[in-house]
């Protein structure tokens, strides 16, 4: 008779490397708000910097943006029209040329995530985000059109709900947006 005969796991059990996995996983996750393996949010020092050494490639994905006024998000992977924000879709609002310019002022000035234009005129650079749609938290710089609300000193520390700013330049302001 060997020593494990008729020893068996417990019902519901059989497989114990796949509990201790799904274990493992539950608890990694558990510790980290924004959903596991999720990118950090750049700092405001980081941000700041980026702005200073890559502000020509931002003012031109501003203008092309300008010029591109049917699309009210362009991202390295999908765009909105106004009137449509279906995906996929034949018609992406611009000419593959086009959009692979986007792509590569968007690779030249870190705006991982693409950009988000407002009706008021404003518009988002989206550098860096973590969670998921429905809640977790975005960073980056957006171009107003009029002073936006509430400007602080800094938007490092920021952890309610909703939108905060940081004065830039003129008309530019660093941005921390979370979705709670």
């Amino acid at each position: 008779m060997t020593g494990n005969r008729g020893l068996r796991p417990p019902r519901g059990s059989r497989h114990p490397l796949a509990t201790v996995l799904a274990t493992a996983v539950f608890l990694l996750s558990a510790c980290d708000p924004y959903g596991f393996g999720a990118r950090r949010l750049e700092s405001e020092a980081e941000l700041r910097r980026r702005f200073e050494a890559q502000r020509p490639a931002l003012e031109e994905i501003l203008r092309l943006a300008r010029e591109d006024s049917h699309l009210v998000r362009i991202a390295p992977g999908f765009t909105r029209l106004e009137g449509d924000w279906s995906w996929p879709r034949e018609d992406v609002g611009l000419t593959p040329e086009r959009w692979d310019r986007y792509r590569a002022l968007f690779e030249r000035a870190g705006v991982a995530d693409g950009i988000d234009v407002q009706e008021s005129g404003d518009v988002f650079f989206y550098v860096s985000g973590v969670g998921l749609g429905i809640s977790g938290a975005s960073r980056g710089f957006v171009y107003c059109a009029t002073p936006p609300s509430p400007v602080m000193q800094s938007i490092d520390g920021f952890r309610g709900d909703g939108i905060v700013y940081a004065a830039l330049a003129p008309r530019w302001f660093l941005f921390h947006w979370n979705e709670i």
